[in-house]
């Protein structure tokens, strides 16, 4: 497309607009000199009428240089989070003018600089984590609360909600909330996030809720199978619908799904788990599309095996299929759960690419976590029968194959 017509956009969709509201925090709750004298017309002051009248002409020019300063900041940051919004914006910096790209440059260095802290910004940005109980969700809380940001997380059980609140007393709002609940919930919540938010919309949404049951496919029940599409699937879709109006108010608003790699390769026993990151990236691509035209960016985090509470989860899950054909397989369960753990990333190295997902001004689509990135690459690009034959031999059924 044509630069210049991304610049009178920017430039005509961000006039400033009058403002209106509460003044600025930096307004004193006590009577101003204008007040005083109009709230104590007994007092005995010569020439006060000109006293008065002096104060009243000092106070307006006050009014108005502040609302001129503010009027040009919030217009200056609207045109920096319009022309952000746009996938690789620094390309189309060269079809400007030079003046016209001087002036660009400098409105989103001072955007870059001082959106998130400028002394006339009355909030702290803001970020919806769901799943914050423990593991990646819990670390992510954690650090973005340390940052300063108003952090919302959401949990399935009171008792997890109340440990938080009591840790974290301030700038941290709990909510009690399963992402497998039904729409109107999801819409009933976002409802209370507009309200707790004062109209300012949302910055970020981290979507990290999931549930990871294993198991033989063929062997699990249909309940356990409609529980992992109804959390990791359907409650990303019923909750991005719900919050995409608050992701708009905030350009560029982000989200980042937490994926894993086993949206990109199967293994066998967490196929239904595997199908529901499938899914996942599936999504993940079209949002980062369709919403990037609305001005929201999309990114995916795909993790290999984290040092999370996950792991006793597992141990718990597969014991209940000892009963099946692969007992002989299943009953060496700790010896490849604790190969995994081996391989496990510091659950840190998660968060700080979630920060930069959330915070840089060119993230990427896409951030693939594991020790080796370069193995699940050549493994996606092998034939078929040469990955099943590897996998096989890992679990010691290469003769059987």
């Amino acid at each position: 497309g044509d630069g210049s017509l991304y610049w009178a956009a920017g430039m005509a969709i961000a006039e400033p607009t009058e403002m209106g509201g509460d003044q600025p925090e930096n307004r004193h709750d006590r009577d101003s000199p204008v007040d005083h004298l109009q709230n104590h017309p007994d007092l005995a002051i010569p020439g006060r009428d000109d006293c008065l009248k002096g104060l009243e002409d000092v106070q307006v020019k006050r009014e108005h240089d502040q609302r001129q300063k503010e009027d040009t900041y919030h217009t200056t940051t609207q045109r920096c989070r319009i022309f952000q919004g746009y996938p690789r914006a620094n390309r189309y910096l060269f079809t400007l003018t030079s003046q016209e790209r001087a002036d660009m440059l400098s409105m989103l260095a001072d955007f870059r600089r001082n959106d998130h802290n400028h002394p006339m910004k009355t909030s702290p940005s803001s970020i919806l984590i769901t799943g914050v109980s423990s593991g990646i969700g819990r670390a992510t809380l954690d650090v973005f609360h340390q940052k300063g940001w108003l952090v919302i997380g959401t949990v399935r059980r009171e008792e997890d909600a109340e440990a938080l609140r009591a840790l974290y007393p301030d700038r941290l709002h709990v909510m009690v909330f399963d992402v497998a609940r039904p729409m109107e919930d999801h819409l009933a919540l976002v409802e209370d996030l507009r309200n707790l938010l004062d109209g300012r919309g949302l910055d970020v949404l981290v979507q990290n809720a999931g549930v990871a049951q294993g198991g033989p496919l063929a062997w699990q029940s249909e309940s356990d199978v409609r529980e992992i599409f109804e959390t990791n699937v359907l409650g990303v879709f019923k909750l991005t619908k719900a919050a995409v109006p608050l992701l708009q108010e905030r350009k560029p608003g982000r989200m980042v799904m937490i994926s894993s790699v086993s949206g990109l390769l199967v293994t066998p026993f967490v196929g239904a788990y595997a199908g529901s990151k499938f899914a996942l990236e599936a999504f993940t691509d079209a949002y980062r599309n369709e919403l990037g035209m609305l001005g929201i960016r999309v990114i995916g985090i795909q993790p290999g095996p984290v040092a999370t509470p996950i792991w006793a989860k597992a141990r718990a899950i597969s014991d209940k299929y000892l009963h099946t054909p692969y007992s002989d397989i299943l009953a060496r369960q700790e010896e490849f759960i604790q190969q995994a753990e081996s391989r496990a990333l510091p659950v840190d190295r998660v968060v700080r690419t979630v920060v930069q997902a959330a915070t840089a001004d060119q993230p990427r689509s896409r951030y693939l976590l594991v020790t080796n990135p370069w193995l699940v690459r050549i493994a996606k690009l092998l034939p078929d029968r040469m990955k099943d034959k590897m996998i096989m031999a890992r679990l010691g059924q290469a003769k059987k194959w």
